[in-house]
């Protein structure tokens, strides 16, 4: 994954939200609310800034759980400001 230009994409999805009627997210939940994209930019943002502590599940990958969804990543991603 290039964590930079997800990063880039995830903010202006995430500007977009509001104005999208509905979300196909394509894993875990078919449908979902487009404002769940703010979420997500803001957690990513916690993630990526070191804010959030991952959870090692093996396989030299670790996981950042959120209540409404989670990233996967390899373990030892670079932080970036």
């Amino acid at each position: 994954t290039d964590l930079p230009a997800y990063r880039k994409t995830i903010h202006m999805l995430g500007e977009m939200a509001p104005a999208f009627k509905v979300l196909f997210p394509a894993h875990n939940v078919p449908k979902a609310d487009p404002l769940e994209l703010i979420k997500v930019r803001d957690g990513f943002e916690r993630v990526i800034t070191g804010v959030m502590q991952p959870v090692d599940t093996g396989n030299n990958q670790v996981s950042y759980v959120f209540p409404t969804f989670s990233f996967l990543m390899r373990a030892g991603h670079p932080k970036f400001p």
